[in-house]
């Protein structure tokens, strides 16, 4: 079984997971062979759909932490609000450990994970909220937080660069600063 270059490309894994006689490793750890795909699974060469809408339109103020951070990762312990973390730059280009909560960013209107100032839809209305693999992403991949939202429990995704940006190496939203937390990653 060959994965489709293409697919690679659009979920950013090309020369991370590599295909060795139909079982996948990454990072020189081995998986196991499973059984072929069948008529059921989605495939990789088109976008997931279930619970996606479309992204709103974001005030041009807000976003683009991406490009001054690092390291991120969003922590969302159950019936909290959750916590956007991350590594960011300042003006001397030195690292702050920062920490923002996702409650001043992020709401929940008509099954639609979205900005908002105050919106408090992690902790009113989420659960799970992840970003990426494992919690954690690196440069180069997409800044979508996933949660499971509304009381159908649904995959929903917000794209937190549009809505969170850095002060100073700090990360903000719609004039809050978060503050400077110090925090380690397990890998």
């Amino acid at each position: 079984m060959d994965l489709d270059p293409e697919a690679l490309a659009y979920l950013n894994l090309n020369g991370t997971v590599i295909n060795n006689n139909g079982v996948l490793s990454c990072f020189d750890i081995q998986g196991e062979k499973g059984p072929a795909p069948g008529p059921q699974d989605i495939s990789t060469t088109r976008k997931f759909k279930r619970g996606e809408e479309p992204e709103p339109s974001v005030d041009p103020q807000q976003g683009g932490f991406y490009n001054d951070c690092d390291f991120m990762t969003v922590e969302h312990p159950p019936g909290e609000s959750a916590w956007l973390r991350a590594y960011c730059s300042n003006s001397t280009e030195a690292s702050i450990q920062s920490i923002l909560k996702l409650d001043w960013c992020i709401g929940y209107e008509d099954s639609v994970l979205k900005p908002k100032k105050d919106g408090n839809a992690p902790k009113e209305h989420c659960q799970n909220c992840t970003l990426g693999f494992e919690g954690i992403i690196m440069k180069d991949t997409p800044a979508n937080m996933g949660c499971e939202c509304g009381k159908d429990h649904m995959a929903r995704r917000v794209d937190l660069n549009k809505v969170v940006s850095t002060d100073e190496g700090y990360l903000s939203c719609y004039g809050r600063r978060g503050a400077e937390k110090e925090w380690h990653i397990e890998i």
